[in-house]
């Protein structure tokens, strides 16, 4: 999903023949290692995957044949249309990306916020000022993708995006003690060793604020094994390691024959198995 960002980084900054065929090389080499995951994944086909639960049962839904879900690439372009990838960006409606928009801002707290923010501003002022673009451009295509597509799973499109909300993050706090240091040595009433104690203290509060916002979850995670969105979210059984099975098997005690059942993704795959 990057590699829009890599072109138009790569048409600032490469020069060189070279350069490109480095870039190509790479690009490739990522192709060929998620083509390799892709069929290792395929070639097992799980009980509980995808085309076990969605696919196969109902071809004609998607306008699909068996024959024309019956080799590798014919299942992955089925499942990722090449041609109508688009089309999956602002597929759910405004109110639910509003939703998720403040979801994910209120997600952080107020001085990450300011951080991330003046980290994303400060890129382009170091350096080269298109080295700004590529996580920027990257961020955008991942990040509006969870806020904008009609899956219920949009919260993992947020987790490749946390890369580069981090190198903002990182950015952003080396800036401010950079501006901090900056500012203080232009004041002749700041000695060296103030200054360097200052800078130490703005430092070491930039360690424990991330650790104090989430105390909450650390100590839970200490001594219950688990954080709070596992538990919100009921990622994994907390109380019972066959709660799933048993959960499953109530279902489908009361199920008649070809009925259609209607559930939850995370209950899905156990009810394919069973």
């Amino acid at each position: 999903m990057t590699a829009a960002s890599v072109l138009i980084y790569m048409a600032f900054s490469a020069r060189t023949r070279f350069a490109w065929l480095g870039a190509a090389t790479g690009g490739l080499l990522g192709v060929a290692l998620t083509i390799a995951a892709f069929l290792y994944v395929d070639a097992n086909d799980p009980p509980s995957s995808i085309y076990n639960t969605v696919y196969r049962p109902s071809l004609s839904v998607f306008g699909l044949t068996p024959s024309d879900f019956d080799t590798p690439f014919e299942r992955l372009f089925a499942i990722f249309p090449a041609n109508h990838f688009w089309t999956y960006y602002f597929s759910t409606t405004p109110d639910v990306m509003r939703v998720r928009l403040v979801e994910y801002v209120l997600s952080f707290p107020w001085w990450a916020v300011a951080l991330i923010v003046t980290g994303m501003i400060a890129i382009f002022f170091r350096s080269r000022w298109y080295d700004g673009l590529y996580p920027l451009v990257a961020f955008i295509l991942i990040w509006g993708l969870g806020i904008t597509v009609s899956f219920s799973i949009y919260h993992e499109f947020f987790i490749p995006a946390a890369v580069f909300v981090a190198v903002w993050l990182g950015t952003g706090a080396g800036a401010l003690l950079d501006g901090l240091a900056s500012l203080m040595k232009r004041n002749a009433f700041w000695s060296e060793t103030i200054r360097a104690i200052v800078v130490g203290i703005v430092s070491l509060s930039l360690i424990i604020l991330p650790i104090w916002n989430s105390r909450a979850d650390i100590h839970l995670a200490i001594d219950k094994g688990y954080t709070n969105f596992i538990r919100r979210d009921h990622v994994y059984p907390l109380f019972g390691s066959d709660k799933a099975v048993r959960d499953a098997r109530r279902i489908l005690n009361h199920v008649e024959t070809n009925a259609i059942v209607f559930s939850d993704w995370d209950k899905l795959g156990w009810l394919a198995m069973l």
